[in-house]
């Protein structure tokens, strides 16, 4: 609102995929009315399929309400590869790229390419879903979900339920090429308590971890194990009820866990047909699984919450 009735020359908007800044534009876009002046406004992003009024207007020409065709030369774009960015340092980019591998998420951030949303796991996830605690806010329980890498990245997830049942991922742990020292030693600057694991280590690993760290590490109840039920656990509590909120939010502190949510795909065989059975080649879902595994002690278990005080 700051921007209606003014009078400029030009205006300039940076990252417009974060938050919802279609609203500003729109309200930038009549104000380009000072006399001897280009008249012109510019912004930047990269790609994002969360945010399709970009596309719309850029790639497609489209009128993102209407659907009507654009005047093409109104909306051109300008497209810039992280690697021909000569301002790098030297092995950024190759550093860069060794994480992101031949994945969707590698045509968006490296090659600004608008990847397709189409087949996306958690299409509603957005900014509603994304909060932080009040600071005093009542929470009943604390624990974390885990979930081991290998050549993957190891991911911890703070879970917190408060009094109303909602689940509050309040923090993250996630290093690639970690040991159990790493996170052992994470859980144990944050005090959370029970840490509910991917199934996959054995109970004899898990005694012995207890008995050596003293770290009360449980494996995740056995229907967590199927990918439909955890997919079928986090769109419980994604989505927004009658009271138009979520069952679970997720703290800035989690951008990890953020990510994921975000660009989680089903597998595509052929064109335009899904595999609601796994996961599109090159995703992550590290943070996502360890958050599952924590919500299978929360949502799959018959548990007697009781308020406690929290610290």
């Amino acid at each position: 609102e700051k921007f209606r009735g003014a009078t400029y020359g030009f205006f300039g908007m940076d990252e417009i995929a974060i938050e919802q800044q279609l609203e500003v534009f729109l309200s930038l876009m009549p104000t380009l009315r000072q006399e001897g002046m280009p008249l012109q406004g510019f912004v930047t992003s990269t790609p994002s399929a969360r945010r399709p009024w970009i596309k719309n207007i850029w790639v497609e020409h489209r009128n993102p309400f209407t659907k009507a065709n654009l005047t093409a030369t109104d909306y051109p774009i300008f497209r810039a590869k992280t690697k021909d960015n000569w301002h790098l340092p030297r092995g950024e980019y190759e550093h860069w790229l060794e994480m992101y591998g031949d994945t969707r998420l590698a045509a968006q951030e490296l090659e600004g390419e608008f990847v397709a949303l189409e087949g996306v796991a958690f299409e509603d996830f957005g900014s509603k879903h994304i909060q932080a605690p009040p600071p005093d806010h009542i929470f009943v329980r604390t624990l974390c979900g885990l979930d081991f890498g290998g050549t993957n990245p190891t991911a911890m997830i703070e879970l917190r339920i408060d009094q109303s049942d909602r689940v509050w991922a309040t923090r993250e742990f996630y290093k690639r090429d970690a040991d159990d020292y790493d996170w052992i030693k994470k859980a144990a600057e944050w005090g959370s308590g029970q840490i509910v694991c991917d199934p996959s280590r054995s109970e004899n690993e898990l005694l012995d971890m207890r008995r050596r760290y003293s770290v009360n590490v449980k494996r995740a109840l056995p229907p967590a194990k199927g990918f439909e039920r955890r997919l079928m656990m986090m769109r419980n509590r994604l989505t927004v009820r009658e009271d138009g909120k979520p069952r679970m939010y997720v703290s800035p502190d989690c951008p990890n866990l953020i990510s994921e949510l975000q660009n989680l795909a089903f597998d595509s065989p052929k064109v335009g047909e899904y595999d609601v059975n796994r996961w599109a080649p090159g995703v992550s879902d590290h943070a996502y699984d360890a958050s599952c595994y924590g919500l299978s002690f929360l949502d799959l278990a018959k548990m007697n919450v009781r308020p406690v005080s929290v610290n």
